[in-house]
């Protein structure tokens, strides 16, 4: 259902022209009530890296009570932030309850050449994780790292 709403707001914004010309549309989508839309929202605010403001606004969903969109602002907030989102991918890795959100947080490690990085995700992989995806992301991080 996310990937339908996903590209939902994608054929939005390439009706409207483009990301570049339409930041204020999309960023106003963000006061949106359902998850999903907030969701596919973050995830489009990760293209624009020229805007100060949308890394403000994923941080912000970082905290948000959706498991989805938290979710989504940990794959948006690798994007953006890069190596300065080591600690909160950690994190959000160790502690979050949202085995969806453990998941794209390790993802956000993946093909990384940090050594806090490996040195984290090596902590998660030798802590019981009962969730398989999860288990198959840390592997993969740490396969293609």
């Amino acid at each position: 259902m996310l990937q339908m709403t996903k590209q939902r707001v994608l054929q939005l914004f390439e009706q409207l022209g483009g990301y570049d010309d339409n930041y204020d549309e999309l960023a106003s989508l963000f006061d949106e009530t359902d998850p999903q839309i907030k969701a596919a929202v973050v995830e489009t605010l990760s293209r624009h890296r020229t805007q100060k403001s949308a890394k403000v606004l994923i941080k912000e969903a970082l905290t948000h009570s959706s498991p989805e969109v938290r979710a989504a602002a940990m794959t948006s907030y690798a994007i953006l932030a890069k190596k300065s989102s080591e600690e909160t991918l950690c994190k959000a890795m160790m502690e979050d309850e949202s085995p969806k959100v453990r998941a794209a947080a390790v993802k956000g490690f993946r093909k990384t050449k940090s050594v806090s990085a490996i040195r984290c995700l090596r902590e998660k992989a030798l802590k019981l994780e009962e969730d398989r995806e999860v288990r198959a992301a840390i592997l993969d991080s740490l396969k293609n790292g």
